[in-house]
Order: C-alpha cells, then structure tokens, then sequence
C-alpha cells in the first residue's frame, strides 16, 4: 500500500514539474510574436511614389505613413494565432481609400505593395518611349487603359505609332482599330506647342467645356510630326472604342505629348506623356480637383 502511495505521489509531482515547466517556456517565448508588414505605394495612373499614405490593419492597434519614396513599415501587429487573416487599409486625401485581404504569418515580415486609385480619376504617365520600324508598320503602341506602351501584337491598345511615308520622315499616332485592334480612338486638332511644364500644368481642353461631346473627336488619327522634333505638340484623344465595351462606364478623355524623338538602333523612338480623366470630365491636373 505504501508502495501504491510513493508511486501516486510521484506521479503527481512530476505531473506539476511538467505543467510547470511548460508555462514558464510559454510566458518567456509565446507561441505567436506579432508580425510586420513592408512595401511600397504609389500612384495607380503615374506609377510615382506616394508620401502620407495612412497603412493600418484590421484586425490591429498600430498605424503608419509612408515616406517621401513611398516606403512603410508597420510593426508590431497582434497575432492571435499562427496565422492571421488581415484587412490591410491604405488612406490618403485625394485618393480611394484601398482595402487588401491578405493572410500574414505569425513572427514574419510580409512585402505588400501597394497602388492607390485618385479619387478625382486623373492618371497619368511620363516618359512612355514608343518605337517604330522604317516602314508603314508600328513596332510598339500606346495603351490609355493602363498607362502604358505595348508592343503591336497586343489587342489592348489604343495608338499606333505609323511612319506615314514609309521613307522614315514623317509621323503619327493612329487610331489601331485601323490594324486590326480592338479599340477606336478619337483625336483632336492639335493644341499647339508646349513645353513640359506648359502640359504639367494644362488642365483642360481648349473650348471643350466641362463635360465634352463626341463631335470635339473628328479624326482617327494625330497631325504629323518629324524627327528630329523642334516643337513639341499637344493632342486631346477619346477612347471612344474603350467606352463602347463598357458603355456603364464614364467616357475617357485624355491629352497626348509628344515630349521627344530620336533614332535608337534603327529605330525611331518617340517619347511621350499622357494625362487622362476617367470620370467623363475635361480636367487634367492630378490630385488638385
């Protein structure tokens, strides 16, 4: 009997050594350390980096602001598990708000970059180079829809780059449902001859008015223009083919820059920016309307 006790009371003892012992490991190291999240933000149409952007979580107690590239850094958020799903939530004035599930790791550091929408629908995009071929055919096209070039064997496009000679003397940006492209797009008469900061700062279309009718877009295609460039022009282009698969949506206006032009391994390149108003609007200045 006293055999039986020993052994119970042993048992018991050692059962409390191991209860013990796991709770002091669990208080000095738990299980789940909370995590941080790292990344870039930037503007949805420019590409450029964004300063002040508001990052918070939810779940999470702890809030950040991106620096002047554009970078974040959030620490310290709860993990309640080994892993834990999130709302990563991005604010900034002058932009839509931006919400992104994501599903973060308990002790890990995560690299979420992220792209905010102008909440005015103002993009644009600088220094797209757009090549062309000695010859009537477009090496590379412009895309309004994601700010972009591409290159000619792509269905999503809007202008074509054309050597209307053939000969490497002139040229112009068509409309490429002339080729065989999905989208027609409509141009203007020239604005004129500007200067960067002249189309930096151009907010409208001359005598367009505030909300813009089809007629203003009478050509399929720019006016002509040579290398090398003396004299940079402005041209207002309408997607006309983009509002026609999706006629729910507000029209997309938009202004063209030939900024410069050179010759580039045979090539000639032009470079070129591009403002657009996806809100149906004739205003182009980013961020101030």
């Amino acid at each position: 009997m006293k055999n039986l006790y020993n052994f119970i009371l042993f048992l018991l003892v050692s059962a409390f050594l191991f209860i013990a012992g796991c709770q002091t490991n669990q208080s000095t190291s738990p299980d789940y350390p909370p995590s941080c999240l790292k990344g870039k933000v930037t503007d949805a149409g420019s590409h450029n980096p964004l300063a002040g952007v508001n990052i918070t979580t939810i779940p999470g107690v702890n809030v950040c602001l991106s620096d002047t590239g554009g970078n974040y850094f959030l620490s310290g958020i709860p993990m309640s598990s080994s892993g834990t799903n999130l709302i990563i939530v991005a604010s900034r004035i002058r932009y839509l708000t931006d919400t992104i599930p994501y599903f973060l790791l308990a002790d890990d550091t995560a690299i979420v970059n992220i792209e905010l929408t102008p909440s005015n629908g103002i993009f644009y995009a600088n220094n797209l180079d757009v090549y062309q071929n000695t010859n009537p055919s477009s090496y590379s096209s412009l895309d309004f829809g994601f700010m972009i070039t591409r290159m000619i064997s792509s269905s999503i496009r809007d202008l074509d780059l054309m050597d209307s000679m053939g000969l490497g003397l002139q040229y112009r940006f068509i409309s490429s449902s002339l080729y065989g492209g999905y989208f027609d797009t409509r141009a203007g008469n020239s604005l004129g001859k500007f200067t960067k900061y002249q189309f930096d700062t151009l907010a409208k279309i001359y005598d367009a008015g505030d909300s813009i009718q089809d007629s203003y877009f009478s050509k399929d295609r720019t006016g002509y223009f040579a290398y090398p460039l003396a004299e940079n022009s402005v041209y207002p282009v309408y997607l006309y083919g983009r509002y026609l698969a999706a006629p729910t949506q507000p029209k997309t206006y938009g202004l063209l820059y030939i900024n410069s032009t050179r010759i580039e391994n045979g090539l000639f390149v032009v470079t070129v920016d591009i403002k657009v108003n996806r809100n149906g609007m004739n205003y182009f200045i980013p961020n101030t309307k």
